[in-house]
Formats: C-alpha cells, structure tokens, sequence
C-alpha cells in the first residue's frame, strides 16, 4: 500500500492541487469518529456474522452522512478515521466485508460537488486492499476527475494478484474495466499509474495458479501495448508542443513506462520468449525520443527530461539483448548540443539496424516505427 507523502504528492501535481490530497491548516472541526464495531476474536476466526456485517454498515452509513455534511477542514481527518476503522482488525474475515460493504455505500461520494471529498474518498478506497473493492474500483478509473482516476488505478495496483485468485469471472471482470478506462485515458499523469497495474513484473504469489498468472500478464502486456504507441507519439511531439509541462508530462509517463518495461523484462529472464516480447515497445519508444530530442535541439528542460528517459531505454534494450552497447549514452555525452542532437537520431539508427541484423526485430520498420 503506498503511504501519501509530501515527495510522492509532488507527482500528483498535474492530476489534482495538492491542498485536495491534505486537509486545510486552519483550525478543523472534526466529528468523533462512530464507534460501535465491536466483534468478539472469536467471531472473527468464520465469516462475519450478519450482526457484526450491520455493524460495519451502520458506521459506513453515518462515515458517509458526516462526509457529505463536513467542512473542508474535517475532510482529511474523516479519511483517516475510515482508514483506521478498516485496519482495526487484523483479519479478512472483517477487512473483506468492510470492503464490500464500503464499495456499495461510498462510491456516490465521489460524484459530491467539492473535489477534495472526491479525493479523499478515492484514496480511503484505494488502500482497501480487499478484492471485494473492485466494483468501487471500476467505477473511480472511469470517473471525471484525473486525481479519482489516478486512486483507482493504485488500488487496482494492490488487488490485482487477489483478483487473480478468484477465478475467471472476476479477473474478466478486471480486464474488462482496465481495457475500457485505458483505451480512454487522457492524463499522462494517470498513465504514470497505470503502467504499474499492467507490469507483471513481481514474483507470482503461492495462491495464484502459474497458468492464470502467464495469462494474465500477456494480457496486460498486450493491453500496456495498446497504450504504447500513443504514448511514443505524444513524446515525439514533444518539441513542438505548446506546452512544456505537457511536454515534461508526456516524457515522464514514458519513463515510468520504460521502467516498467524493464522490470518486466528483467523479471522474465528465464523466459526468454516473453522477455523479447517487451523489446518492440522498448524500440519503438527509442525512436520517438530520438526523434523529440533532435528536433528540440538537445536544450531546454523536455530534452533533460528525453535525455533520461533515453539511458534509461537503452539500458532495457541491453538487459533484453545482452549486447551491452553504448550508442545513446556516447551520443548523449557530446558537448556540443546541435552535434548531440544529431549523434542521438544517428545511434537510434544504428541501434535499429543491429538488432536487425542479430534477428531480434523481425519487422524493424513496422515495429519501430
């Protein structure tokens, strides 16, 4: 589960202020948290009860009444007191009705008018780490605001070996959502939290069958696939942006992409069919920062930016190949910006034409575009 931090926040910046992910300074006025989810150890060794379930959606009820009626100072204090009560007990037999229940009954706080509830609604259910949130999850990627979006990718980040788990309805059920909201999304802000749910890139869980896991990470990968080639076109563009921050934004969604990408391929290194499988989306990025990083003539701050992401593909494509060449690096370590520029189109080239040549791209002009 990731914790909310002043450096993580920083990334948030073009999805949502940060005054909506952290309560006002003024003075708060803040409403005693609910009580009265009090379950005996006991009962929490079966499935809960359906006493101990009312319980759990009675606070849900008055959680959800105290939300709509606070002002901005209690929000973020309200976010904690949910999170608190869902951490209570240490037991999935608590935690996964809790999810259930909060995923039918706080999903209509995220259409409330004032942003900041959205928010703070979106992160509470996106650290609810029980596959019983997905239905909340679903609905929070395909909503209107980036910062819902953002959570509810992250929370389908920390549920989706669970989801796995559950069998072929449920992980359709996931897929399903995850195409949907992805074939629209357009925040590269969102994009940066996407590209880690569809990375297959973790070490498969006990519970998950190894069929099940393989076939959900081609999926994914296929799905991250799709995306791909709109995410290269948007950097080669960089350059002639109006834009900088657009220009930053797009570059630094296709860093955590590459980096993404090279977990995945550093992960499947005994596999090697599945591992060359990432190489053409690796390629293909490579050609449009070369492309953005000549025309912006090697200066300014999205040629930093296509400069990082640069070295950070040609370390994939050598953990991929095992050539470890130095093309781009070489290329970017001119000192003269118009000759750099140049030299980093030119080792792109030649990057392609090696791999061609050792049968590593079987269609270089296609899939390198």
């Amino acid at each position: 589960m990731r914790i909310i931090t002043t450096i993580w926040m920083a990334g948030l910046v073009l999805i949502a202020p940060v005054d909506l992910l952290t309560a006002p300074s003024a003075a708060q006025t803040v409403p005693a948290a609910p009580s009265g989810i009090q379950i005996p150890p006991a009962a929490l060794n079966a499935p809960l009860a359906a006493e101990y379930r009312q319980m759990i959606s009675q606070y849900l009820d008055t959680w959800a009444g105290q939300m709509r009626q606070a002002d901005r100072a209690a929000v973020l204090e309200l976010r904690n007191q949910l999170a608190a009560r869902f951490g209570q007990y240490d037991s999935v037999n608590y935690r996964l009705p809790f999810a259930q229940l909060a995923a039918q009954k706080l999903v209509p706080l995220l259409d409330l008018k004032d942003a900041l509830k959205q928010v703070n609604v979106a992160i509470a259910l996106s650290q609810m780490d029980q596959v019983s949130i997905q239905p909340a999850l679903g609905k929070m990627v395909a909503h209107a605001n980036a910062a819902v979006r953002f959570f509810g990718w992250q929370g389908y980040e920390g549920i989706r070996m669970l989801v796995l788990a559950q069998g072929p309805t449920f992980i359709q059920q996931m897929f399903d959502a995850l195409q949907t909201a992805a074939a629209n999304e357009p925040s590269d802000g969102v994009l940066r939290a996407i590209y880690p749910v569809l990375a297959y890139d973790q070490e498969r869980p006990t519970f998950v069958a190894p069929e099940v896991y393989d076939e959900a990470s081609r999926r994914a990968l296929e799905l991250l696939g799709q995306l791909w080639q709109r995410q290269c076109d948007q950097v080669e563009q960089t350059s002639v942006s109006a834009s900088v921050q657009a220009s930053v934004s797009a570059v630094r969604a296709a860093q955590v992409g590459i980096r993404e990408l090279h977990a995945i391929a550093q992960a499947r290194q005994s596999d090697r069919a599945a591992q060359l499988a990432v190489l053409p989306l690796v390629v293909a990025m490579m050609n449009s920062a070369a492309k953005a990083y000549q025309t912006s003539g090697a200066e300014g701050l999205a040629a930093d930016e296509l400069r990082l992401l640069l070295r950070d593909i040609e370390e994939t494509v050598n953990l991929i190949t095992r050539l470890r060449q130095n093309y781009l690096g070489m290329a970017l370590s001119g000192n003269n910006p118009s000759d750099r520029a140049q030299a980093v189109e030119r080792a792109a080239r030649t990057w392609v034409d090696q791999l061609k040549g050792s049968g590593y791209l079987a269609e270089p002009a296609s899939q390198a575009g």
